[in-house]
Parts: structure tokens; C-alpha cells; sequence
């Protein structure tokens, strides 16, 4: 009875152990997540994150400022594409990223008398993995740089 009440112990301990390194790890990840999403939230260019159901899961304070503020429920990929229309199809690109797993642009566009350059890329978190998870659109104010202007 001693016996199995000492390797009782033993395993509550190495449980015990095992616990506080898992909490240590959580909390590292969870300080470096910190770290990244303020890294992305205080960029100079706009940020957004698109999921595979085109949804806007990420986005940063910046975008805003690039496009304009908008009303009810903030910007979607419709609305970009809406207000995209007829000069860049936003939609396309964003599809082509998620089934050809490439990086497009940059693509300049000018919008509501400004000049904005687009950048769509894949979020490949596996070099193999056959789906992609996300899609990163990178926006960049270009106004007055005429220097930087790539038709396409």
C-alpha cells in the first residue's frame, strides 16, 4: 500500500511539474502574441486580415486612416471591393491568393483623390499544408509620390 502511494506522489509531482512548464509556455506565447498584434496595430501602412470565409479578422487603426472612416459595422472585403470597383478587383486577387498560394501585387489605385498601393498575400503557415488560413492586404498611402506609381 506504501508502494502505491508513493508512486502516487511521484506522478502528482511530475504532473505538477508538467503543469507549471505548460503555464510558463502559455504565458510566453501569450506575451509574444501581445508583442506581435501591437507590432501590427502601430504599422505605418494599413493591415487586415482576411480568413477563408472572407471576413475580416485583424485590422489595423491605419486602414482607416488610408481609406476613410465608414459607417455601420466598419470595412469588409465587400465594401473595400465597392469602393475599389471598376479600378482594381480586390475580390480576384484575394481568391487567386487562397487557390495559387502567391503573393500579388503591388497594384496602385486611386481612390477617393488619393493614391493607394495594394499588396495580397498568403498567410502559408506550412510549406506543404494544402489549404492557406488567412490572407494578409497590406495598404500604402502614395499620395504625392509619383515617383513610386506602378500602373497596372
Amino acid at each position: 500500500m506504501a508502494d502505491k502511494s508513493g508512486t502516487l506522489k511521484k506522478r502528482i509531482e511530475t504532473l505538477e511539474h508538467a503543469k507549471a512548464q505548460i503555464s510558463k509556455g502559455y504565458l510566453e506565447i501569450e506575451r509574444e502574441k501581445t508583442y506581435f498584434r501591437s507590432a501590427l496595430e502601430n504599422l505605418a501602412i494599413g493591415f487586415m486580415m482576411i480568413d477563408d470565409y472572407k471576413q475580416i479578422t485583424f485590422k489595423n487603426i491605419t486602414v482607416d486612416e488610408i481609406l476613410g472612416p465608414i459607417d455601420h459595422g466598419g470595412w469588409n472585403v465587400e465594401k473595400l471591393q465597392e469602393l475599389f470597383k471598376g479600378k482594381y478587383d480586390l475580390m480576384k486577387d484575394i481568391d487567386n491568393c487562397f487557390r495559387e498560394r502567391i503573393r500579388i501585387g503591388p497594384k496602385d489605385v486611386s481612390v477617393n483623390g488619393k493614391k493607394i498601393r495594394v499588396f495580397v498575400s498568403p498567410v502559408n503557415i506550412f510549406k506543404k499544408s494544402l489549404t492557406v488560413p488567412a490572407v494578409v492586404i497590406l495598404l500604402e498611402n502614395i499620395t504625392g509620390d509619383d515617383s513610386s506609381w506602378v500602373n497596372k
